[in-house]
């Protein structure tokens, strides 16, 4: 079950792989959304204290990834007529769900280590400066 597991969470990483569109989904769009915001709470510092708009920032682009991966990678199995191939094997759909599970939590992990970079040599954020609710908003 493992090596299965193992085989189609390793399918969707090379489709990253070999697609330059999907690797720049992973880090392109993230990256804009980062520099928007971190822009505008840059301006609005001015006026008010944001120091938690930058965390809610990274955090709901990693969420929102995270299940954008899950649900895209099912749908493009779908539109790419693989879904047929893929139960005529033995795989059960409870693996297939776990691979594409593990897969969002990959690209999620990879999306805030580099949020988390850029937001700290950008505007000097430090997602960690704030380690209880960090670690509370990571868990929730």
């Amino acid at each position: 079950m493992i090596s299965r597991i193992y085989g189609l969470t390793l399918r969707y990483l090379f489709v990253y792989k070999r697609s330059f569109i999907r690797f720049g989904e992973l880090l392109v769009f993230p990256l804009l959304d980062l520099l928007l915001w971190g822009f505008f709470a840059s301006y609005i510092k001015q006026h008010a204290p944001v120091g938690y708009l930058l965390g809610a920032l990274i955090l709901w682009d990693v969420f929102y990834r995270a299940n954008q991966a899950a649900s895209l990678s099912i749908l493009q199995e779908m539109w790419v007529g693989n879904t047929i191939n893929l139960f005529v094997t033995p795989i059960r759909s409870i693996e297939i769900i776990i691979s594409t599970s593990l897969f969002g939590i990959i690209r999620a992990s990879i999306i805030f280590i580099f949020l988390s970079f850029c937001a700290y040599y950008l505007y000097s954020f430090n997602f960690f400066s704030y380690p209880i609710n960090g670690a509370l908003h990571i868990i929730n």
